[in-house]
């Protein structure tokens, strides 16, 4: 049996409110994190499950994944960078960035910050359509 095939996934970044209006105040810290980002999720897209030691967060049955991204800005690489929070929807095979943080500024996000960013999405979702 040959390798595994990998389906690539659709990305989509314009959808969650939250992680807009965060990539917008991270810009004017951080010139590069654009560029950072689309790296991240250009690896995501090929492969979103293991792109960039992404770990499925618990408690979300496999469909919220932490991704690491560096932050050239910093000369950081992806350990002390970054962090995006992304939602894998199978239906759509599309993943959509929901939140992104600084590892310096926080440890880790919290069940209830991704719930509620999820329930945004999906609200945002359901109006567009």
């Amino acid at each position: 049996m040959g390798p595994k095939q990998v389906q690539q996934c659709l990305v989509d970044y314009r959808r969650s409110p939250t992680f807009g209006y965060l990539l917008e105040k991270y810009k004017k810290l951080f010139p590069h994190i654009e560029n950072d980002v689309a790296a991240t999720l250009s690896d995501a897209r090929l492969n979103y499950r293991p792109a960039r030691h992404a770990r499925a967060m618990l408690h979300f049955n496999g469909t919220v994944f932490k991704y690491r991204v560096m932050c050239s800005d910093q000369g950081r690489g992806t350990r002390g960078g970054f962090r995006l929070i992304a939602f894998y929807d199978q239906t759509t095979n599309t993943l959509y960035p929901i939140f992104m943080y600084p590892k310096s500024e926080k440890a880790d996000i919290e069940d209830e910050e991704v719930d509620r960013c999820l329930t945004e999405l999906q609200e945002a979702l359901t109006n567009s359509n």
